[in-house]
């Protein structure tokens, strides 16, 4: 049997974007528009939701409760086309508006100052409503218009109310196949909840819309935010709201210099930067005004949005659930081939053949909890060689690193007037932490990732030998072979850990700024990089030490995890093949009559899932155009 060593891998996050958009086109049209490749998508769905339905069928009838439930869940998500996309970005950038302009109407409050403190999940409905779901598993139905009382700054303040998320439901066609848009709160305002509960909800999103906007511009906050991001989200759109507020120069200036930091960003040229305006947007839509919306940018974005959901996130499902329905109804097969051999035995032979293979399975049982104990060791040597080591050896040498640029910053600026310095001090020294913390966390997710890799693929591979010792057992006593399914679990995407700076400035008091401000410039500096380098030698260790913290949090998360995944493979095989020995030993002791009704069983439910395998081919590949389509951004109308 072959083994898929776990890999822990960055994305190639710089995806093509293609498709001509549809001019007068809402999106409410351009969603249900009909294509070839979707009607492709939408046959291979049918297909492999009817396979699921069989192999559950036959999973049931045969009481294996494992398959059955994972077939059921697979199918369940499939057709509910569940996707979520997230809209993201620092604070007072527009999300929430954004979010009001796609869906058309003032459902989400917004204000002029930091406002959303937790996340917002918007899911079709029949009818308006809200339900607030609270950290201690409680849910409460509230009203729309009490919604700001539980989701923002002003109405939950550092959300005393311990609120979870909220989840607004909506009569909007853009939510009705399934799509949940998701708000987020903002990050880098003062308020330090509100960033760590929008990173908290990166590992769910499917598809980002990241917003941006020229006043002010893209900062290095809001780049090392994007890189965090650039670790989870697969898809995402860039979009440059608030254009309204420029001239056509001023927004020309403004598209070429964020496209600029994106590819920087990215690593690539493609790079599609949408110009949007969500306050006329909404307006628009909430006036009827099909002239203005177009005119806002948004239509534009949404038309490519619509391409991608109707054409790509399909594909994506649809294979994702023929490769676990094909794993399945190969996992049945297993059972049936037993069983339909056990029948053929005699009783006696039977009896001594289960009984070996019960013995060879309980020994497998306690080399798996030898498995386990390994497993965690790993993940504590990780710590103790790979990560402590490196913090170590950061705190003095990242620190010495900060001072140094400390000495030349204020060495560059030693000419400028006192107010100006301290001015540009403050905004010179989160960044720089920002940007040294993040660097260090890019060299240690490095390191950690490849100490795990080798880690999970050793413990990946005593998983296969335990698969092979199974199917040894099966070969030797009954004398048939079970068929070659690969010990496959890719490692749960939870590596990539947070850390935060906070917000540092250099602070004098208010009564004695006056005095300070007329100190000699360089008596004056010096206080005020006296002051930063406090600050570094302060804030740089328990920046490092809250990574290593949430670090370690992640590593055993990630191990047990995959451990999780690994096992329930494994016992929902032993445990279908002592279902199959058990049923055959009923039936022998029940009489040849039962033996016999039980192999026509048998072949009916082979004969189910050998169509299930058929359904779940996948189509012949047709033959497509060469080349990547890459494209630039055109300016929209003002």
């Amino acid at each position: 049997m072959g083994s898929a060593a776990p890999c822990v891998s960055n994305h190639s996050w710089a995806r093509r974007q293609t498709g001509v958009p549809m001019a007068n086109a809402s999106v409410e049209q351009t969603a249900q528009l009909p294509s070839s490749s979707a009607t492709r998508s939408l046959g291979g769905a049918e297909a492999v939701l009817e396979a699921l339905a069989s192999i559950q069928r036959v999973a049931t009838e045969r009481e294996n409760t494992f398959v059955a439930e994972v077939a059921a869940d697979a199918a369940r998500r499939l057709a509910e086309k569940r996707f979520n996309l997230v809209v993201l970005g620092e604070f007072k950038r527009g999300k929430t508006t954004f979010i009001n302009s796609l869906i058309g109407a003032e459902l989400l409050p917004s204000a002029v100052v930091p406002l959303t403190s937790v996340i917002t999940v918007v899911s079709y409905g029949d009818k308006p409503s809200a339900r607030i779901e609270f950290l201690d598993g409680s849910v409460r139905d509230v009203a729309i218009e009490d919604l700001q009382e539980f989701v923002t700054e002003r109405g939950n303040p550092g959300n005393v109310r311990g609120v979870r998320l909220a989840a607004v439901s909506y009569p909007s066609a853009y939510l009705r196949d399934g799509l949940s848009i998701v708000d987020t709160p903002g990050v880098g305002s003062v308020h330090q909840h509100n960033t760590d509960t929008a990173y908290s909800f990166l590992p769910k999103a499917d598809a980002g819309v990241f917003l941006l906007t020229s006043d002010p511009p893209i900062s290095a906050q809001e780049r090392a935010y994007l890189r965090d991001v650039l670790r989870h989200v697969p898809r995402l759109f860039f979009l440059l709201n608030k254009v309204d507020r420029l001239s056509q120069e001023e927004l020309n200036e403004a598209l070429q210099f964020t496209r600029q930091v994106l590819t920087e960003e990215l690593g690539s040229v493609d790079v599609q930067l949408y110009a949007v305006s969500a306050r006329r947007a909404l307006q628009a839509r909430l006036n009827g005004d099909h002239t203005a919306l177009e005119t806002s940018g948004l239509p534009r974005f949404e038309r490519e949005l619509a391409r991608f959901l109707r054409e790509e996130r399909a594909e994506v499902a649809i294979t994702a659930a023929r490769r676990r329905a094909l794993a399945l109804a190969e996992e049945l097969q297993s059972g049936l081939g037993l069983e339909r051999r056990a029948l053929s035995l005699s009783l006696e032979k039977l009896r001594s053949a289960a009984a070996a293979f019960e013995a060879q399975m309980q020994e497998i049982q306690e080399q798996r909890k030898e498995d386990m104990l390994l497993v965690d060791w790993a993940t504590r040597h990780i710590l103790k060689e790979v990560v402590d080591p490196s913090l170590r050896d950061e705190q003095t040498m990242g620190r010495d690193r900060l001072v140094k640029e400390l000495a030349a910053f204020a060495k560059e600026r030693r000419s400028l007037p006192n107010g100006a310095f301290m001015a540009a001090l403050n905004e010179w020294l989160p960044n720089a932490l920002t940007d040294a913390a993040l660097d260090w966390r890019a060299r240690q997710e490095d390191a950690v990732r490849d100490a795990l890799n080798k880690a999970l693929s050793r413990f990946s591979e005593r998983a296969r030998r335990h698969r092979d010792s199974v199917a040894d057992a099966v070969r030797g006593l009954f004398e048939i072979s079970l068929p070659q399914i690969p010990v496959e679990v890719p490692l749960p995407d939870s590596l990539a850990f947070s850390l935060h700076t906070w917000a540092m400035v250099v602070r004098v008091d208010p009564l004695l700024a006056p005095l300070l401000q007329l100190l000699p410039t360089p008596y004056f500096h010096g206080l005020m990089v006296s002051r930063a380098y406090a600050k570094i030698r302060d804030r740089w260790p328990m920046a490092l030490g809250h990574a290593r913290e949430d670090l370690s949090k992640r590593i055993a998360q990630t191990a047990a995890e995959y451990q999780a995944a690994l096992g329930a493979s494994l016992d929902a095989l032993i445990d279908g093949l002592r279902g199959a020995l058990a049923h055959a030993l009923t039936r022998h002791e029940e009489g040849q009559e039962f033996v016999a009704r039980d192999l026509a069983r048998l072949e009916k439910q082979s004969q189910e899932l050998a169509r299930c395998v058929e359904l779940l081919s996948p189509p012949p590949l047709r033959p497509q155009a060469n080349g990547n389509g890459a494209h630039a951004a055109a300016t929209p109308q003002q």
